[in-house]
């Protein structure tokens, strides 16, 4: 008798698990993730306070230093040598300017509410990468002019009135 009840009970318990999992939905399937390590085994330091936090501590629990590289002037001559061609910048004006310009390596410097008028001298490598814009801020006079002139030439420039908001020159 206790045989015939075990079975019935397996039979039972065994169908109503296969029936809750015929009746689960695909988005209801929960998948195991990879088990985390124990770090209680390598007794070291995992980074974070017991609130969650981070404690700025590394591998020995001691605070981690800073380090910052410091912010790279714009470079006035190529990185790779003297540079082939000479470049003056210079934005006209009223009031102040943000100015956008290529340094010599043809990175982008930007230069927030600059007093104008403006003007920087480099030199190059690559005339295309030779650029310029100015842009009008709170304040700025009715008109604003950019100016790009490459190894003493004639100037390249843009001169924007009262309803325009940005000059742009290249070389």
């Amino acid at each position: 008798m206790v045989g015939a009840i075990l079975v019935t009970a397996l039979l039972l318990g065994g169908g109503v698990t296969l029936g809750s999992r015929l009746l689960d939905h695909p988005g209801d399937q929960v998948e195991a993730g990879p088990i985390a390590d124990d770090l209680s085994q390598d007794g070291g330091d995992d980074g974070w306070d017991e609130d969650g936090g981070d404690d700025g501590g590394g591998e020995d629990g001691q605070a981690a230093e800073a380090t910052s590289a410091p912010t790279p002037s714009p470079a006035t001559t190529p990185s790779n040598g003297p540079g082939r061609i000479s470049v003056v910048y210079e934005v006209t004006g009223k009031g102040r300017a943000d100015i956008l310009y290529n340094d010599a390596n043809g990175m982008h410097v930007w230069l927030d509410r600059v007093p104008l008028p403006w003007k920087r001298s480099i030199r190059a490598d690559r005339r295309d990468q030779v650029m310029l814009q100015a842009n009008k801020t709170a304040g700025s006079g009715d008109t604003l002019r950019c100016s790009v002139r490459v190894d003493g030439g004639a100037p390249v420039t843009e001169k924007i009135g009262a309803t325009g908001w940005r000059a742009s020159c290249s070389g």
